[in-house]
């Protein structure tokens, strides 16, 4: 069986789109994306030089663009400033190194700023991270 390289690249971009959805990573898409614009320098007529810089070169610009979004997201979130950033919250749990409190009538997951505080101190959010609190025994200081 003979496979033009317009099919062969669109069957890279599918498996690997697909195998994306196993992963949640998006880097495969990314990948599988790059791939299909192999495909399109194929159905141009393109050679296979180029088809392949088509796809390392959308790959890899697709992969730094999602790499630097994803740097920029992991940051704490202080660009903005959130009404919860103050709020105190009351500990519920500490298993295993999971820190759980309860904020907003619902359970939360939580990091601590600097070093744990002792129980029965009142607890304070100071930043967000995605859906964790951070929090701390200080209070927050208002500028």
């Amino acid at each position: 069986m003979h496979f033009s390289p317009v099919s062969f690249w669109l069957i890279c971009g599918l498996v690997l789109v697909g195998l994306e959805l196993l992963t949640g990573t998006f880097y495969l898409l990314i990948i599988g994306v790059g791939t299909l614009l192999a495909a399109a320098a194929a159905w141009l007529g393109q050679g296979p030089v180029i088809q392949l810089l088509a796809a390392s070169i959308g790959s890899l610009l697709g992969v730094l663009l999602l790499w630097q979004r994803r740097k920029a997201d992991t940051g704490l979130a202080a660009a903005s400033p959130s009404l919860d950033i103050g709020q105190q919250v009351e500990r519920i749990s500490n298993p295993q190194d999971r820190l759980q409190v309860r904020y907003r009538g619902t359970v939360w997951q939580a990091e601590w700023l600097n070093a744990p505080a002792a129980e029965g101190v009142p607890l304070y959010i100071h930043a967000m991270r995605q859906n964790v609190l951070i929090i701390s025994d200080q209070p927050v200081q208002q500028t």
